[in-house]
């Protein structure tokens, strides 16, 4: 019972930060690698699936407030499954302890550029 409650608050806040557009899933799969013991293909696979409902509520509210570019979506968006589906190609042939690895320094070098970004 008490996991079901720390899932429920995390995948909250992962919500939450994720309908702002700050990467709600990098929370999401931090907490589940770390915390809930998941290993990180799985968690990742959590993460995607349940951005789908949030991703489909946060383009609603925007697209109401008219703050999505749809010219550039369209574009952005068969770059994006273009990477999928190449990502999920090679996430075939990785260890998960190596992806973890990446998904950290990836973590880090990001967190370090907006840091130091004016």
């Amino acid at each position: 019972m008490n996991n079901m409650i720390l899932n429920a608050i995390f995948c909250t806040i992962s919500g939450m930060v994720s309908g702002m557009g700050l990467g709600g899933g990098a929370i999401l799969i931090m907490y589940l690698t770390s915390l809930a013991g998941i290993e990180q293909i799985k968690a990742q696979s959590i993460s995607l699936v349940l951005f789908v409902p949030i991703a489909w509520v946060s383009i609603f509210i925007y697209s109401r407030k008219r703050m999505i570019k749809w010219k550039l979506i369209t574009y952005m968006c068969v770059a994006g499954t273009v990477g999928s589906i190449v990502g999920s190609l090679f996430l075939r042939n990785i260890n998960s302890w190596i992806l973890s690895k990446i998904f950290g320094v990836f973590l880090l070098i990001m967190g370090a550029i907006m840091f130091f970004k004016k």
